[in-house]
């Protein structure tokens, strides 16, 4: 089976879609999807996923991008965790 994207499918009709299907605020994304990450609330995943930053008790704002690598770091075993369990 392939898969085919028709044509007549664009990123403003799925918008259009969504948005009479979803209620709340539309929040334009970009095309890495960074901005959704903004309203994650880490401590809550890293509860859910027991994650927990090694005895560092790291606490304060990132410095060059460090918050940045840990987050990519945390998806990575999220997603690995996901896939062993197939969840």
């Amino acid at each position: 089976m392939r898969f085919a994207l028709d044509p007549n499918i664009t990123t403003e009709s799925v918008g259009e879609h969504l948005g009479g299907a979803v209620e709340g605020e539309a929040v334009a994304i970009g095309d890495e999807g960074e901005e959704v990450g903004m309203f994650a609330d880490v401590a809550k995943i890293k509860k859910i996923y027991k994650l927990n930053d090694g005895g560092k008790g790291r606490k304060g704002p990132a410095v060059n991008g460090e918050a940045k690598d840990e987050r990519k770091a945390m998806e990575s075993v999220i997603l690995g965790t996901m896939a062993l369990k197939g969840s």
